[in-house]
């Protein structure tokens, strides 16, 4: 069981699509992908952002 938290991403899914596609280094595209997976309700808790 994880902890729930909330994150508010203002950009919208397309936006963090094109930004991710046009990243140029590694921990940008991590924390893009990140913004993306809770702008699509993909992860929901700390811990499975974590695996």
């Amino acid at each position: 069981m994880g902890n729930n938290f909330r994150v508010e991403v203002c950009e919208s899914r397309e936006e963090l699509q094109h930004r991710l596609r046009h990243a140029l280094t590694a921990t940008t595209k991590e924390r893009l992908q990140m913004l993306y997976w809770i702008k699509t309700k993909a992860i929901a808790t700390r811990q499975e952002l974590s695996l």
